[in-house]
């Protein structure tokens, strides 16, 4: 299988504060490029300074222009703070259930 991976890094004065990891991958239900949003982390002393949110509005026009189809990720549920974070950024469920081999 081949996957391409990219990151995005966002920097305050100069110092790496913030990071989201995607891969891409071929859709057959999109019929197109689609994203994977792998992680996306902000530094402690940065977090909830709308940085990550920033860092994902970029993110988005950047894979529009790419005519990327769609972005996947996956929040826990308990993550209330992760869940609300996506939903701003008008994120929406699939009504799909995420299934795993753990090895």
């Amino acid at each position: 299988m081949c996957t391409a991976r990219s990151f995005s890094v966002a920097y305050v004065l100069q110092e790496p504060v913030a990071v989201c990891v995607i891969s891409y991958a071929i859709s057959t239900s999109v019929g197109g490029l689609v994203a994977k949003l792998d992680d996306v982390y902000v530094t402690t002393h940065r977090q909830r300074q709308g940085i990550a949110t920033q860092l994902l509005k970029d993110l988005i026009e950047e894979l529009k222009r790419k005519r990327v189809r769609r972005i996947d990720t996956a929040v826990y549920r308990d993550n209330r703070r992760g869940s609300y974070f996506y939903k701003k950024l008008d994120f929406m469920s699939l009504h799909e259930e995420r299934v795993a081999l753990v090895l």
